[in-house]
């Protein structure tokens, strides 16, 4: 299962937000066994939706346990995608703009509070 709260707290204090997140919002749907939720994420706003109706830029689909790892920045998108582990639907550009910004969630140490 992953934990939206613990992840929304790692976007919203991703230390290089400000040069990679878009102006605009961008969406990023998750999809495991149990969980289907979208992350809009822009400069300005990072909100966790559930039962997103709209257009996502970037669907991720797969384990959990794998999703976990590349949300977390522990396992590179495009790697997972290699290895079949995932299925990653949305433009060149987006799939791009999303492995940076997962792959530099890796750094930020959290704090169980």
């Amino acid at each position: 299962m992953i934990d939206t709260a613990r992840l929304k707290k790692t976007l919203v204090n991703h230390k290089f937000r400000a040069l990679l997140f878009p102006n605009e919002s961008t969406y990023l749907k998750i999809k495991t066994k149990d969980q289907l939720f979208t992350i809009r994420l822009s400069k300005e706003c990072i909100e966790i939706i559930d039962n997103w109706e709209g257009t996502s830029d970037v669907v991720l689909s797969g384990d959990s346990t794998v999703l976990n790892e590349i949300l977390y920045g522990h396992m590179k998108l495009q790697d997972a995608k290699e290895l079949n582990s995932i299925i990653v639907e949305g433009s060149f550009r987006h799939q791009l703009m999303m492995e940076a910004i997962l792959w530099f969630n890796q750094k930020l140490p959290l704090t169980s509070q």
